[in-house]
């Protein structure tokens, strides 16, 4: 599947983006490659006046990840969970302000890019699982609760609906579900967001909704969404038994447990076509286009979870 045409993140031209990113980090920054715009971020790889390949992330102010979240990949590096740690900038700061664009510098970590395999998979599995082993230090992290999660996923449907997903029925959310848990969660660890490398994980990015709930939320959209837009084809029964083959290795799911988890994925794949179904009410030409495509492909499987993932 093809990838939309986002907006640019920097608020500048990438020169000037550069130029002021020099200043803040002491460092000259010169573009490898063009930016690339996500639907929350601009990033471009650039060498420094040292040669040292790195990679700048802009986002804008609503999406400044908290002092909390910059630390806490600081702690899983360090408890072996493959994570990438911020630069500081000359003021010591982890996330620097450059105008009304906040920016942040990483070592820029090499991949071979995402191909879809049944180790691959596996190994991601295994990864989620040592995140959601990690203890939580700081209580300062958002909580991913299910009567805010359920009432974000309604809004997402409240107005516009794409063609494929007017039948859907939201009445199925109004069981409750204890999601008192203090899992740490990464909330959003699909393929776009690893880096592997002849199979393995190098590195997890994006960490800027890390948050504490019941580990589900993250399961469960991990293995609905972790290929999503990047293989092409909506999730299979093999694909979602190896990820989650690795993740059971060291985090097996407990009977209870076991009982709600068609709830959760259900909702997950509620919240995954939600957001698509947003971002196709608000653009237009080829980015329309591409989320329609994603939303054609995956919204078939609200009618089939059942027999797509069994635990």
């Amino acid at each position: 599947m093809s990838l939309p045409a986002y907006e640019s993140k920097l608020g500048v031209s990438p020169a000037i983006f550069l130029e002021r990113a020099g200043e803040a980090y002491g460092r000259s920054f010169r573009a490898v490659d063009p930016p690339c715009n996500g639907y929350r971020s601009t990033t471009i790889r650039v060498r420094d006046d040292a040669g040292n390949e790195l990679l700048i992330k802009a986002v804008d102010a609503e999406s400044r990840p908290s002092l909390v979240s910059l630390e806490l990949q600081a702690h899983l590096a360090d408890s072996g969970v493959p994570v990438v740690v911020p630069i500081p900038a000359l003021s010591g700061e982890l996330c620097t302000n450059l105008d009304s664009v906040s920016c942040l510098v990483y070592p820029f970590v090499a991949g071979d890019g995402y191909e879809q395999s049944a180790s691959g998979l596996r190994e991601a599995g295994a990864t989620l699982a040592r995140v959601h082993a990690i203890d939580v230090l700081d209580e300062g992290l958002p909580v991913v609760e299910w009567g805010l999660e359920k009432e974000r996923v309604c809004q997402a449907f409240s107005g516009s609906r794409h063609p494929s997903l007017e039948s859907i029925d939201l009445n199925a959310f109004e069981r409750e579900l204890g999601s008192s848990s203090s899992t740490l969660l990464h909330t959003d660890f699909r393929a776009q967001n690893v880096i592997f490398a002849n199979g393995q994980i190098q590195a997890v990015l994006d960490w800027d909704g890390v948050s504490v709930g019941h580990r589900f939320f993250d399961l469960t959209y991990s293995l609905l969404f972790f290929g999503a837009v990047l293989d092409g084809s909506e999730p299979r029964k093999e694909t979602v038994d190896a990820f989650l083959a690795g993740y059971a290795v060291s985090a097996p799911l407990t009977d209870d447990e076991r009982a709600d988890f068609p709830v959760f994925l259900h909702l997950s794949l509620l919240r995954g076509l939600g957001l698509w179904n947003v971002i196709w009410v608000s653009s237009d030409g080829p980015t329309r286009e591409t989320v329609s495509n994603w939303i054609n492909t995956y919204a078939p499987l609200l009618d089939r979870l059942d027999s797509l993932v069994v635990v």
